[in-house]
């Protein structure tokens, strides 16, 4: 991932050595956390809930509700289901102290409230040591021992677990009737393992563009949820070079042979900014929730540039050239483009 700010190769390289020792070191906390997870067994509405521990240096609660709706509305045999839940304005929130029982607000530590929930007024406000037994404040359905979890690994493993028994209870609820497996090829398998193996190295892989024998810009775009997507392209001396573009949460890829002379025009756009020599990042906080950003690597020349909420310069004209190529708007990724 591209981060926020401005890096000469010496500097990436650097800082990519101590984001991973310190990933080591938050892993390895992670690992001593202790978690309870209380989920309503009617619509499966998720409170995370970290009391206090050797390794839990502070009470906190988590909020998640998804009612799947957006992944089963567009099918021809939907149907709302008969039961009506409440509150499904509120769907997630994290780091909270207390909940209100009531709407579903979580209560944070610099809300002077006097035990009042901001959002509905109402007192049922409790910690996540008293969960267990209270009605949810979706469905009404009481709240069951909560399960158990130690270590961010098995907290994991269990909302993946949860994600799937939900999403196939909600499928049912509305009437959607079960896809059957597509029967696909050998090749097929082996050409979307090539894809998931691509995908995972042009989005994890630091040192894909600093270590590329190719000239390589590699551009980002992302929002505050990081969804966003991708775009790589790759060529060698003058001759033509090889898009890629992946959305990041379908993971839908595109390879495309791009043409010597559109790569110029885009060697030509980083040469007029002046990309390699002007100094453009000034440190700031972008409240707009989304990040432009590029890498580029040509012959022996390489700069990192990254910005939240930009909407014109090098990174803005970069990254719709890119998609122009692409036969794509920034539109067609990102539905609340301008």
């Amino acid at each position: 991932m591209i981060h926020e700010g401005e890096r000469t190769q010496e500097s990436k390289i650097k800082e990519i050595y101590k984001f991973n020792e310190s990933q080591k070191k938050f892993k390895k906390e992670l690992s001593k956390r202790f978690h309870i997870l209380f989920v309503c067994s009617e619509c499966g509405l998720q409170i995370l809930y970290q009391p206090i521990t050797e390794h839990n240096k502070y009470e906190r609660l988590d909020y998640d509700y998804d009612d799947y709706k957006e992944c089963f509305k567009n099918d021809p045999d939907f149907k709302p289901f008969e039961k009506k839940y409440k509150n499904l304005n509120i769907r997630s929130w994290g780091g909270a102290e207390k909940i209100c029982m009531d709407c579903g607000k979580g209560l944070f530590a610099d809300e002077n409230t006097d035990n009042t929930c901001l959002n509905c007024k109402g007192k049922n406000i409790i910690t996540g040591n008293e969960i267990n037994g209270k009605p949810c404040p979706i469905c009404g359905t009481e709240f069951y021992e909560g399960i158990k979890l130690q270590g961010y690994d098995a907290y994991e493993t269990k909302i993946d677990e949860l994600r799937d028994f939900w999403w196939n209870k909600y499928r049912k609820k509305y009437n959607v009737k079960k896809l059957l497996p597509k029967i696909i090829t050998e090749e097929e398998i082996k050409e979307k393992e090539r894809i998931k193996s691509l995908t995972k190295c042009y989005q994890e892989n630091d040192f894909y563009v600093i270590g590329n024998k190719n000239n390589v810009i590699r551009f980002e775009f992302r929002d505050a949820w990081l969804k966003g997507f991708n775009i790589i392209l790759e060529w060698f001396s003058n001759e033509n070079g090889k898009l890629t573009v992946f959305e990041r949460h379908s993971m839908e890829l595109t390879e495309i042979i791009i043409e010597y002379e559109k790569i110029e025009k885009i060697i030509q756009i980083i040469n007029e900014h002046n990309y390699f020599e002007k100094r453009f990042y000034k440190k700031t906080f972008g409240l707009d929730g989304y990040t432009f950003g590029v890498e580029i690597k040509i012959e022996d020349k390489y700069k990192e540039l990254a910005m939240w909420g930009i909407r014109s310069g090098i990174l803005y004209d970069v990254g719709m050239l890119l998609l122009e190529f692409a036969g794509k708007t920034f539109k067609d990724y990102y539905k609340y483009a301008w």
